[in-house]
């Protein structure tokens, strides 16, 4: 049997904090090496970055760990969400930007997924 969402979330929040990839890549990955579903890695990633998120506003993890965490993430999903493959023709024409926010973290995510969906994104920051 699996690990819990629980348990997913909690090794998750822990190998972000110690930056042990590692172990992040385990917390998103089934005993057989391959991803979980993406809604169970949606469910994982947001939780735990929720934690990491309250443990800097109570002051037990610095800013830096906040933000390695958002990249770590970042790059699991591009590594593990496959590539579907579109046909350039009925693809609708995508763009993303981000707009009154301080950071970029959530426009990546989505265009990661977006990607992972079969969609050409063009990035205007």
């Amino acid at each position: 049997m699996g690990r819990s969402i629980a348990d997913r979330v909690e090794g998750l929040e822990r190998a972000l904090t110690s930056m042990d990839v590692d172990k992040e890549r385990l917390s998103l990955t089934g005993e057989d090496g391959r991803p979980i579903p993406f809604d169970d890695m949606e469910a994982v990633i947001v939780s735990a970055l929720e934690r990491i998120g309250l443990g800097w506003e109570e002051g037990r993890i610095a800013l830096s760990q906040v933000y390695m965490s958002g990249r770590h993430c970042e790059e699991l999903l591009s590594e593990l969400l496959p590539v579907a493959e579109r046909d350039g023709e009925d693809s609708p024409r995508l763009a993303i930007a981000v707009l009154e926010d301080y950071h970029f973290l959530g426009m990546r995510l989505v265009s990661s997924v977006l990607r992972a969906g079969g969609f050409a994104l063009r990035s205007y920051g």
